[in-house]
């Protein structure tokens, strides 16, 4: 993964956390910015698991995240 998108996906999900605060939809205690870095690790770590599980088979798909 570039440098460039990983920074992108960290700022997207860090302003969806900002948002939601301010909507009252989580608490506004949690630091975004720990928040965000928690959430892109247990991204990282479904990717490993699947990466090495020998029965995960990758559907195809039509859609992919940039």
């Amino acid at each position: 993964m570039s440098t460039t998108r990983s920074s992108d996906r960290r700022s997207t999900i860090t302003t969806l956390l900002h948002n939601a605060a301010a909507a009252g939809r989580i608490d506004p205690a949690l630091d975004p910015d720990d928040t965000t870095a928690w959430i892109m690790a247990l991204i990282a770590a479904l990717h490993t698991s699947a990466a090495t599980d020998p029965s995960f088979t990758r559907q195809p798909s039509s859609r992919r995240c940039a």
